[in-house]
């Protein structure tokens, strides 16, 4: 959740800050070593002000075990918070007669999560008036998805949700606890895999012959394909995308956007695609698209023989590298196409899916952290990336190598993205006296960037 600095704040806002300020000096685990804090008088009466909401629960000293868990997992499942016991609906202060019993049933239900969270949520005891309330804090930034008897919940507000089975893959996925590109993508069958393609990867993958084996056994072993509750076997995700006739079919949001705009602004198109096909074959016309829209020129490297050599407006290795990187790290839960913008000045190449936690752009470089683990040996089979975290470092020394101006990247919780900064009006930065360019013809050359049309993914075409 976040909060933002106004020069006025309400006393909602200020009740929202109070409740992170509390969260954060009562986490059981920073950095690794244990911390408890008591929680004081005032800090206690404080929260009880705010009322139930996202981070807090009031109950009293009746409440059964099994609705104490249930809302220890709702908090574990989102942002935390804390659960007072001997506080009614109201936000009156009832207390608690026995203070022990309390808490070893707040502590058995913790127990009762799995995975559990003793050890991570912390029970005290506060005196307020003369009263006792005990109160239990369930940390933020957990990294797992809680569930109670089968039953997964997440906290919304003052209600815990009951969470679909959508909605606990999506959870697992987002916390790192599952790799959704080996889940069984139900509505498809071996039919819409390409078996060619499957025993040409296989004799890459293996460097030799394929194994006699059936090839629904081979497909299980190297994940493409999964059985199902009912003994049904079915493409998983990785394998449809990267064996698939046409994985679009069955997920239509991989694919890659891709658009050239005109000017800086980007307000008027002159070429756009909607790129499918498998995860290689997407790559592949990904960089073919930005080869056709983007301009190329001849450097003369020996002035006596005039023998020259072509150079692009963008470094064709950090071209390749950012648009792998999304295809391989996108979060495919995410019903987001890949986008690449083509402007007169820049290439800008973003995913859905922010960083996995744990890293930051900072971090990037040398660190080896795959959204899809599978994916990412698939294309190193091929040859597509290295898996030693080397593609932002790549992606940086290419661009310095061509002298033009370092890469941005920028990383939200949903969304990372790519900006690659060109030469400008022509290929002549830091190389004025030998070469000669040559612009790609535009397919609307008359076209202003004052003419304002509707958004470019408005104005999409198969590019198959």
């Amino acid at each position: 959740m976040l909060y933002y600095a106004r020069p006025s704040l309400s006393r909602s806002s200020i009740f929202s800050i109070q409740i992170v300020d509390i969260l954060q000096r009562l986490l059981l685990f920073t950095s690794g070593t244990d911390r408890t804090v008591t929680m004081d008088p005032a800090q206690l009466m404080q929260l009880i002000q705010q009322n139930e909401g996202q981070q807090i629960e009031f109950k009293l000293e009746s409440e059964k075990q099994g609705d104490l868990a249930e809302v220890l997992m709702a908090f574990a499942n989102a942002e935390g918070g804390f659960l007072l016991v001997g506080v009614s609906d109201e936000g009156q202060i009832a207390g608690v007669e026995n203070a022990k019993a309390v808490t070893d049933r707040l502590y058995a239900a913790a127990r009762r999560l799995d995975p559990s969270l003793h050890g991570v949520a912390q029970v005290e005891q506060v005196n307020v008036d003369d009263k006792i309330v005990i109160v239990a804090s369930v940390p933020e930034s957990l990294r797992a998805t809680y569930g109670l008897a089968g039953s997964f919940k997440i906290r919304e507000g003052s209600f815990n949700r009951q969470m679909t089975a959508a909605d606990v893959v999506s959870h697992a996925v987002q916390r790192g606890q599952l790799d959704y590109e080996q889940t069984p993508v139900s509505e498809a069958t071996l039919d819409d895999l390409d078996e060619q393609r499957v025993k040409d990867f296989l004799v890459k993958r293996l460097r030799t012959s394929i194994p006699d084996q059936p090839l629904q056994q081979l497909l299980q072993t190297f994940h493409a394909a999964t059985i199902d509750a009912q003994a049904v076997q079915h493409p998983t995700v990785a394998g449809l995308l990267f064996f698939g006739h046409w994985p679009q079919f069955h997920l239509n949001h991989a694919t890659i956007l891709a658009a050239r705009l005109v000017g800086t602004r980007g307000v008027q198109i002159s070429d756009r695609a909607t790129i499918e096909g498998t995860m290689p074959e997407m790559i592949d016309r990904a960089i073919q698209f930005v080869q056709r829209n983007t301009r190329h020129g001849l450097q003369i490297d020996d002035q006596q023989t005039g023998r020259a050599r072509e150079i692009d407006e963008y470094p064709s290795a950090a071209v390749r590298e950012a648009i792998t990187n999304a295809c391989c790290h996108r979060d495919y839960l995410e019903r987001t196409p890949i986008q690449l913008k083509v402007y007169d000045d820049r290439l800008v190449i973003g995913n859905p899916g922010g960083l996995l936690p744990g890293l930051s752009v900072a971090q990037l470089e040398g660190k080896h952290k795959a959204r899809n683990p599978l994916l990412a040996d698939w294309l190193h089979v091929l040859g597509y990336v290295e898996r030693f975290g080397i593609g932002i470092l790549r992606i940086r020394e290419a661009m310095q190598q061509a002298e033009l101006p370092a890469p941005i990247f920028i990383s939200r919780p949903d969304w990372f993205e790519v900006t690659l900064r060109g030469p400008g009006a022509n290929l002549t930065v830091g190389q004025p006296d030998n070469v000669a360019t040559a612009d790609l013809p535009r397919l609307h050359p008359n076209i202003s960037e004052a003419h304002v049309n509707l958004s470019w993914y408005n104005q999409v075409w198969s590019f198959r």
